[in-house]
């Protein structure tokens, strides 16, 4: 029986890793990159604090449903991150979550503005319609449920909470289509239960609800974030002073080469091979185009570009072996 609001998946320990993972990294990164794991630690907060308030506003909703956050799903090639999934008894409701800062207008076409105050200037931005990304969403979910025969005409329904209680949401100038489907997180309950009321299909079976939920539960794809590749950072250990004489073995060789590559070709040196590339190439010890081509993260156009020089270092060592 579901009489209540039921989390099968609540807001985990993983987001608290990542930010562990940040803060790990502010010792670690050159002083030039500090700046972009600080603001990165600042927008995962931010994103942390909107979602717990959607989260307290579902478990003090009494409304029967089953409630899924933060889940990844994969389909022919394609993905999504979904914030919040609810399993009512008559539909599925895709929650997206929005913690900004200022205030947000809609525009009679559908834009979405951001305004806020800058060092004492009023700013104004345009962003990306949170309704079109749900909405690429919440496609992706209702291919997903019917391919596999998880569902066959239940509907699924868009929501984007705005989860700053200081944001105000102007929409005058909205369409009526667009009006319905965002809402302040503290008005969050009244409109669940207006879409709720407002379908009149017959009520899921519980056991149609479970199955819903342990379905996406069990497809569920995290990922492990790389924040060094993702923010582009360089760490201290991969800058390597230009007149270091040290290259008495495999690894200092790797790493010079990697630094003098990347000076070269204006990149980061972290695209030429990463750290965990590089323990994979000193465990391959590879001494041909094709046994590099075996070593996970080297394909044919890194092979093309640095496999006779990484070849070469590895040839200096290959009596020693």
């Amino acid at each position: 029986i579901i009489d209540s609001p039921t989390f099968v998946k609540e807001i985990s320990t993983e987001d608290h890793t990542q930010l562990n993972q940040l803060n790990e990294l502010l010792d670690k990164v050159i002083e030039d990159d500090v700046q972009k794991v600080e603001q990165e630690i600042i927008k995962l907060k931010s994103g942390l604090s909107g979602e717990k308030n959607i989260s307290f506003e579902l478990k003090n909703s009494r409304i029967p449903m089953l409630i899924i956050h933060d889940v990844r799903l994969e389909h022919k090639g394609l993905q999504a991150q979904f914030d919040y999934i609810l399993i009512t008894k008559k539909n599925i409701i895709v929650l997206e979550s929005k913690r900004m800062f200022g205030n947000l207008k809609v525009e009679s076409d559908g834009s979405f503005i951001r305004e806020m105050n800058f060092r004492g200037k009023k700013v104004r931005e345009r962003m990306y319609s949170p309704i079109v990304q749900n909405e690429r969403h919440i496609l992706l979910l209702d291919e997903i449920l019917k391919d596999n025969k998880i569902i066959r005409k239940i509907p699924i329904e868009s929501l984007v909470v705005i989860a700053n209680e200081k944001t105000f949401i102007d929409y005058r100038f909205a369409k009526k289509e667009i009006k319905e489907q965002i809402v302040n997180h503290d008005l969050l309950i009244q409109r669940l239960n207006k879409i709720i009321d407002e379908c009149d299909l017959p009520f899921m079976s519980y056991s149609q609800m479970h199955d819903i939920a342990n379905f996406i539960i069990e497809n569920n794809k995290p990922i492990e974030y790389d924040f060094v590749s993702m923010l582009g950072l360089t760490l201290k250990e991969e800058v390597i002073e230009e007149n270091d004489q040290e290259v008495n073995d495999l690894e200092s060789d790797l790493k010079k080469y990697r630094w003098n590559e990347s000076r070269k070709r204006k990149i980061k040196p972290y695209l030429i091979f990463n750290n965990k590339e590089m323990e994979e190439l000193i465990a391959s010890k590879p001494l041909s185009e094709e046994e590099l081509l075996k070593v996970r993260g080297f394909g044919e156009v890194k092979v093309r570009e640095y496999g006779k020089d990484i070849i070469a270092i590895f040839e200096k060592y290959n009596k020693k072996w």
